[in-house]
């Protein structure tokens, strides 16, 4: 199974794609590219929560080179257990929003949604959230946030904080919307404690087309191409011998679903396959 990506050709962009047939099987590695999973504690040794009824969260900066994010691990916070139907979402923002600073600086907030994940319940005291990221390729800076739903006091759910950050950077703040939905950033000025929260983003490299394609090992046999994709973008199916001249097969088409799976007769033995976007 591969998932990757390549920008090398002049307007294509490769699309993350798992193939699927008999006797190979190949993985693209992952690597965590973003670590803070030093939760803070209090005098008394008790982790500190930050709490509001408001979406909000982190603008961070990833380390490494991996962008197709694979898992992302959040630390919720109740203020306590008497929310039984509490339940949460996580979303990923492109900073190309609204600038929100009202200075001569620009600081952009979040913007374009880029992932959300689905609900997700939670208790008080569970610890650590792991979830399933589909591939979705971030920026080298993103902004993560949490909103929770079926929670009845305005601040009882939150973020435990983090500090200090192992793996890529964060500024001392964070974004939260407010009820007019436009975006703020936030700070802790009088507590000491910066405004970053426990997070771990994995991700998966850029490839490129060797490690996304697929070869046929015998004559006859057929080829499972599993496709990630965005919808309204256009795709193109091709097939090479050498990894080098690209022949196009069948018609380009326009993505109506996140994911497709579409399976085609593969005669010739020795061929690799590829899906592009056409820009």
């Amino acid at each position: 199974m591969v998932r990757s990506k390549n920008g090398a050709r002049a307007g294509f962009s490769l699309a993350l794609v798992s193939f699927v047939f008999p006797g190979t099987v190949i993985q693209a590695a992952t690597s965590v590219v973003y670590d803070n999973s030093n939760p803070v504690k209090d005098a008394g040794g008790k982790q500190v929560n930050f709490r509001t009824a408001h979406e909000f969260g982190d603008e961070i900066s990833l380390g490494g080179v991996a962008r197709y994010v694979t898992l992302f691990n959040v630390d919720p916070a109740l203020v306590e257990n008497s929310f039984p139907d509490a339940n949460f979402v996580v979303r990923f923002y492109k900073n190309n929003g609204a600038d929100a600073d009202p200075g001569p600086k620009v600081i952009l907030g979040p913007g374009t949604l880029l992932w959300e994940s689905s609900s997700q319940p939670v208790t008080q005291g569970a610890g650590v959230v792991s979830l399933a990221v589909p591939f979705v390729k971030v920026p080298d800076s993103f902004t993560w946030t949490i909103q929770y739903a079926n929670v009845n006091n305005s601040d009882a759910g939150g973020l435990v904080l983090g500090d200090p950050i192992g793996i890529g950077k964060s500024f001392n703040d964070f974004w939260e919307k407010t009820r007019d939905g436009s975006w703020s950033t936030k700070v802790f000025p009088t507590s000491g404690f910066k405004a970053n929260f426990v997070a771990q983003v994995t991700a998966a490299p850029d490839l490129g087309p060797v490690a996304l394609v697929a070869t046929v090992k015998g004559s006859g046999a057929s080829v499972n191409v599993n496709v990630r994709l965005v919808l309204g973008q256009k795709y193109q199916l091709q097939s090479s011998k050498d990894l080098k001249v690209w022949t196009v097969i069948g018609a380009a088409f326009v993505a109506e679903s996140e994911n497709v799976s579409q399976e085609f007769a593969a005669s010739e033995p020795g061929r690799y396959f590829r899906v592009v976007e056409i820009l």
